[in-house]
């Protein structure tokens, strides 16, 4: 149980905490623990602890789950936007690196121009 605790914890320190990337932060812990065998109990603490709305935490769990996001080799470049981070995570890592290399993501880009994104990277 001091293992869920401390996961929890972590969390709501990173959630509360100004680092410019406290959102890949969030979504490379969240990544981690999902490997642990507690996962399922210390997601289930962190929505009893309504750390987060429920859209956010569902938002950050797809986050979660890019790898080109949450390797943070990119982090200069992204926004620390829940919508615009969730937008991009459906984008393979090519797709994101050119994105990046033709200068249509960067750290002010707009939660349209991340749908317009997703939207082609889909097509």
């Amino acid at each position: 149980m001091s293992n869920i605790k401390t996961a929890v914890a972590t969390l709501r320190q990173q959630i509360n905490c100004r680092n410019k990337n406290k959102i890949l932060l969030q979504a490379s812990t969240i990544a981690q623990l999902k490997q642990s065998d507690d996962w399922e109990a210390i997601y289930l603490e962190f929505l009893q602890s309504e750390l987060l709305s429920l859209g956010y935490t569902e938002m950050l769990m797809v986050i979660a789950n890019s790898p080109s996001l949450i390797s943070l080799n990119y982090c200069e470049y992204l926004p620390n936007s829940y919508k615009i981070l969730y937008e991009l995570s459906y984008l393979t890592e090519s797709q994101l690196i050119e994105a990046i290399g033709n200068g249509l993501v960067e750290k002010t880009m707009s939660l349209t121009k991340a749908k317009k994104l997703r939207q082609q990277a889909a097509d």
